[in-house]
Formats: structure tokens, C-alpha cells, sequence
């Protein structure tokens, strides 16, 4: 009981949502816990506990809207992982890393240079898309003499991280947003939260949706802005709402056809709304 009561002092009202706090006060907390003579066994759950009273409290006072730097720990530790990963990984040129790969790659060239493509196997549109904005952008932010074609010839490697860096950044933001957006629209930490941990459950989905150039980062992407777009249908009831999850799907399917089952969800989840 000494120790649970030690954890009314967790530093939250004078550091609301700093996430640099954290490892401080863990360890400041543990320490007191243990010489209270409480079970140290015990310790992490009731720490947990006292970080979600505070925050609920928090975010139920004025300038409460600082709860929303707490959705910035997940997307953080998501660049982390996809700097390691990707260090992990080595050259896409390295073994199976090239496919499909450079097939992207020279496929997005061709439309960077409003040609037509080739490979339409996934069918990996938006991949091809973006990959060829990202093309034309590098090259001329570049400064080279050499036309767009050899010089992605010349340094595909660069390339190829350009637009895998473009991909992680848009999923970063997006895992960012599909926290704060289920907290505004719940008003409820935990829900936010867990949703934005759900995708550490899966080292398939991190090793495919942070290192490669494929469609599966923008399927990443396209699964948070549609569970985002179904609480919001959910918790609106707008009729309006179904466009947007009709978009999103258009966008996955176009993306990678293995995102059509997702269609089947709404059926489930919205069986009141016509």
C-alpha cells in the first residue's frame, strides 16, 4: 500500500505527455516502490495505472490537449525500428531484396518520363505513381548533368531509399494520426493507444510495410486511414462517411488486390447504417 501510494508523485502534472520523462520517473518510481517494501512484482501494473489516472486527468483539465503528445511515442518508436530494420536488411541489391524492387523502380521511371508500364501484377498503381514523383523530384533537387534515365540508372540505390524513406514518413504520420484521431473522436486513451500498438504485434508487417519498396507500405498506410475512417463512421453514423472508406478501398485494392476482403468489414461493424 506505501507503494502504491509513492505513485501519486509520477510527475505528470509538471511534465504532461513528455515522453523524456518517462525513463526517469520509472526508475525514480521502481526505487521507492521497492525500499516501501511493496512487491516489486506488482510495480509495472500499478505503474501503468497511474500513468493512464494521469492522463486522464490531464486531458480533462485546461490545455488538455497536450494528452495528444502521448500519440507521438508509437510513431517515434516506429522510425527506430525502421532505421534498424533497413540497416538490417542491407542494398536492395543484395540476394531476394531486388525483386520485386527494381521492377518498381523501373517501372516508376517509365512514368516519370510519361511512359507506360510494364508490370501490373499487384496491380501496385499508386506504388508506380509515387515512385515516379519521387523520381522526378530527386533528380532535380539533384543538380546532375545526366538525363533522368541514366542517372537512375547510375545511383538506383538512392533512389530506391528515397522512396522507401517517403513511405515510412507517410506511415509514421499516418500511425500518428490514427492514434489522436480514435482519441478525439472516443475521448479515450486506451483505445487510442492499443490501436496504435497493434501493428509491433506483427514482424511480418513491420519487415514488409518499413523496408521495402513494394506495395505493402502503402497497404500499411491505406489499413490505418481505413480502421480511422471506420471509428469515424461508426461514431458519427454520417451516410456521407461511407465515400471515404469507398475511396480508401478503391486506393488498397489498386494498391495490392489481397486488401479487397477488408470490404467485407463495414457489412459487419455498420449492419444499422443504410
Amino acid at each position: 500500500h506505501a507503494g502504491k501510494k509513492l505513485l501519486v508523485y509520477f510527475k505528470w502534472a509538471k511534465v504532461p505527455a513528455n515522453i523524456f520523462s518517462y525513463p526517469r520517473n520509472f526508475m525514480s518510481n521502481f526505487f521507492q516502490w521497492s525500499m516501501s517494501g511493496a512487491d516489486p512484482a506488482q510495480f509495472a501494473t500499478a505503474y501503468a495505472k497511474a500513468i493512464f489516472s494521469m492522463i486522464k486527468k490531464d486531458s480533462n483539465k485546461k490545455g488538455g490537449k497536450k494528452v495528444y503528445f502521448l500519440f507521438l511515442i508509437m510513431p517515434l518508436l516506429l522510425v527506430v525500428i525502421a532505421v534498424f530494420m533497413n540497416n538490417a536488411r542491407g542494398p536492395y541489391w543484395l540476394g531476394t531484396n531486388l525483386d520485386p524492387e527494381y521492377v518498381y523502380l523501373l517501372n516508376s521511371l517509365n512514368l516519370a518520363q510519361m511512359h507506360g508500364v510494364g508490370h501490373t501484377d499487384h496491380p501496385g498503381t499508386p506504388v508506380q505513381v509515387i515512385g515516379g514523383v519521387v523520381i522526378r523530384v530527386v533528380h532535380t533537387l539533384s543538380g546532375t548533368p545526366n538525363n533522368i534515365e541514366t542517372h537512375v540508372l547510375e545511383q538506383p540505390e538512392n533512389y530506391l531509399s528515397a522512396i522507401n524513406t517517403l513511405f515510412i514518413a507517410i506511415n509514421v504520420l499516418m500511425l500518428f494520426f490514427l492514434g489522436a484521431g480514435v482519441y478525439y473522436l472516443t475521448r479515450s486513451i486506451a483505445p487510442a493507444l492499443w490501436i496504435q500498438i497493434a501493428p509491433f504485434f506483427s514482424v511480418v508487417l513491420l519487415r514488409f510495410g518499413l523496408t521495402r519498396v513494394t506495395p505493402e507500405p502503402l497497404l500499411m498506410f491505406a489499413s490505418f486511414l481505413f480502421i480511422l475512417a471506420l471509428i469515424a463512421t461508426m461514431h458519427m453514423k454520417l451516410k456521407k462517411e461511407f465515400l471515404y472508406l469507398g475511396l480508401i478501398t478503391a486506393f488498397g485494392i489498386a494498391t495490392k488486390i489481397t486488401f479487397l476482403p477488408l470490404i467485407v468489414i463495414p457489412l459487419i461493424v455498420l449492419p444499422t447504417i443504410k
